[in-house]
């Protein structure tokens, strides 16, 4: 039995040592291939393929990636890795193919797109008729479209649809759960201390529906937003007015009268120029780009190939720099990701920022719903005393820029929105919930003894008394107050006039420019131009600021790099459109995504919030 024994330890052993030494191998070849690419000298090289550029745009739209790097990368995984898209990142890819004579058109794969808002569809769109202006085609293809998905063909010369898919389109609407029967039954008793009529975001813990004023004024934005969509795709698809509502009003019926198919019923009024299968759809390509040398698929000129000549031109480009800082996602006191808007966080990037002797000036790219009044402020007064020091501040605002993140943009020299940016939302809330009346049903009590009548204020367990009441609602106004006043100086008003577009109302870019909130219309691009072009720059190279790398990053970074340069060559290349070669897919779930979101908001601890939770972006 011994023997048995200590035969199989031996054969495990000798199994562990032969895994140990081909992972050691494996990244010990990566490693050299890291070091040997450092080493060499970058040069610039077009690409050796001649065909279409394939873009795949996979997950949501974001004006900067947060992914954190995955050790599964390196094993080439690639099903359901990516869920971001740098909308930067892929309109320069659209620009650099725009002069390239190697691509002779873009295929745009829109199977992965989640979704993103009409801001971020729109600007990307922007781009892609800058470069319909070649005169080479551009192709929407996919098995469905969604309707943000479709917005976002309707820019291309053709649109492909399979056999069995649909296009889907339903209008822009908000939705919220209301809570306060749940509370009530649970005995849970919220305490709501707010300012402006129509800040709604506390609403669903004291209501049960929506309130006329949060009615009122989001039926304005989101009305604006759904014909601004309607307006673009008919006049791009060459449809009347209306004929998008009237699809969707007349898609139940003329479906189940005339025995279409969802994908027909498109075909037929015009919204898709082709029904297909894949293999038709590959034929298809095939007879606008050509059969490519390397398989049976169409002609096409790899997507990472022109990316790495964008980020070797920019290394090598001796123009004057252009700095931009991306400012996404909640605000937050301290430390915080790529996700999410840390008042220290952020202040370090404008400290790299104002080192930084390379830059005439600096953009900086807010898309955030707002959150800590607090961070925000830390973040304004940061950003003033960039400006104090002599670099130009430009802000453009994203595809939501409203109640922090509104706040935290009045500090630029000039405030830029696209006309589907949701803004505004200047406002104040507070919500402290209190399970004094849950306890006591379960037969749970508290008592204790404190030095003051405030030492129990912020217990949930113990009732609120008037005192902490009081003290929390000025607490609000003040703050609210204080938000007002920062407005009225930067857009030179009085508070008064700002009170009465305030009050927590959401605007679209449209409306704010109406109102004296912002300065212009624009993308980000045109912001970048514009930015160049005060500071007299004929020429001029983006020189992104993010947050540095810690060195275990780095490395695996390059880890990354190396392994994604290798498994590319193996990417299928067949006809079907689900295997269109695109962007590379990156690591990080949805799921995982939600909860580290939350996890953040949980650790955020008591708060006065300056935040538009209702500013979901179609």
């Amino acid at each position: 039995m011994k023997a048995v024994f200590w035969l199989f330890k031996k054969i495990w052993q000798s199994i562990t040592l032969l895994r140990n030494l081909i992972l050691n191998i494996f990244v010990l070849l990566l490693v050299v291939a890291i070091i040997s690419s450092i080493l060499s000298q970058p040069e610039l090289k077009q690409a050796d393929k001649e065909g279409a550029l394939v873009l795949a745009p996979t997950g949501y739209l974001v004006d900067q990636k947060s992914y954190q790097a995955s050790p599964m990368e390196l094993l080439g995984e690639r099903e359901n890795m990516e869920i971001e898209t740098s909308v930067t990142e892929l309109i320069e890819l659209i620009q650099a193919a725009k002069n390239n004579q190697k691509v002779k058109g873009i295929v745009l794969n829109l199977n992965y797109l989640y979704g993103g808002g009409l801001s971020k569809l729109e600007e990307i769109g922007q781009a892609i008729e800058s470069f319909k202006q070649t005169g080479k085609p551009v192709i929407a293809v996919s098995g469905n479209y969604s309707q943000q998905q479709y917005y976002l063909a309707s820019y291309a010369d053709e649109i492909y649809l399979n056999e069995l898919g649909t296009v889907f389109l339903t209008g822009y609407g908000t939705y919220r759960n209301y809570l306060k029967d749940a509370a009530d039954k649970l005995s849970i008793d919220v305490n709501v201390f707010r300012v402006g009529q129509y800040k709604d975001a506390i609403e669903p813990f004291i209501r049960n529906d929506m309130s006329e004023a949060s009615r009122e004024h989001n039926q304005l934005w989101v009305s604006q937003l759904w014909q601004r969509y309607t307006k673009k795709v008919e006049s791009l698809r060459g449809l009347n007015d209306g004929d998008l509502d009237q699809y969707i009003i007349d898609m139940p019926a003329s479906i189940e009268s005339a025995k279409l198919s969802a994908a027909q019923y498109a075909l037929e009024k015009k919204l898709v120029d082709m029904v297909a299968t894949q293999r038709e759809v590959g034929n298809k390509l095939i007879e606008k780009f050509g059969t490519s040398k390397h398989s049976d698929s169409f002609a096409y000129v790899s997507a990472a190939e022109i990316q790495q000549h964008v980020k070797l031109s920019k290394q090598l480009s001796s123009d004057p720099k252009v700095g931009l800082i991306v400012a996404q996602g909640a605000i937050y006191d301290g430390y915080h990701g790529d996700d999410v808007i840390g008042s220290d966080s952020f202040s370090e990037l404008l400290e790299i920022a104002r080192n930084d002797d390379e830059l005439s000036a600096l953009v900086i790219r807010v898309d955030s719903p707002g959150g800590s009044a607090f961070a925000s402020e830390v973040i304004r007064q940061d950003i003033l005393e960039l400006r104090e020091r002599g670099l130009p501040v430009y802000i453009s605002m994203g595809s939501v820029a409203a109640s922090g993140g509104y706040w935290m943009a009045t500090a630029g020299d000039e405030i830029w929105a696209t006309p589907s940016t949701i803004t505004g939302s200047i406002g104040v809330f507070g919500i402290m919930p209190n399970f004094t009346r849950a306890f006591s049903k379960l037969g749970i009590s508290t008592d204790g003894v404190g030095t003051t009548p405030l030492s129990d204020a912020f217990r949930p367990d113990r009732t609120l008394s008037p005192e902490a009441k009081s003290i929390l609602q000025s607490g609000v106004e003040n703050i609210y107050s204080k938000f007002l006043s920062i407005v009225a100086e930067s857009r030179n008003q009085s508070p008064e006039h700002i009170h009465q577009i305030a009050q927590g109302r959401v605007w679209s870019g449209e409306n704010a420019l109406e109102l004296g909130l912002i300065d212009n219309l624009g993308s980000l691009q045109d912001v970048l131009a514009h930015a160049a072009s005060e500071q007299g720059l004929n020429t001029f190279t983006v020189k992104t600021i993010r947050r540095p790398l810690t060195p275990s990053e780095q490395f695996m970074m390059a880890l990354m790099q190396e392994a994604q340069t290798a498994t590319t060559k193996l990417f299928d290349s067949s006809i079907q459109i689900s295997n269109i070669p695109g962007l590379q897919r990156l690591n990080e779930s949805a799921e995982l995504t939600i909860l580290r979101e939350n996890s953040k908001k949980a650790q955020a601890g008591l708060q006065v919030y300056a935040q538009c939770i209702e500013c979901v972006t179609p």
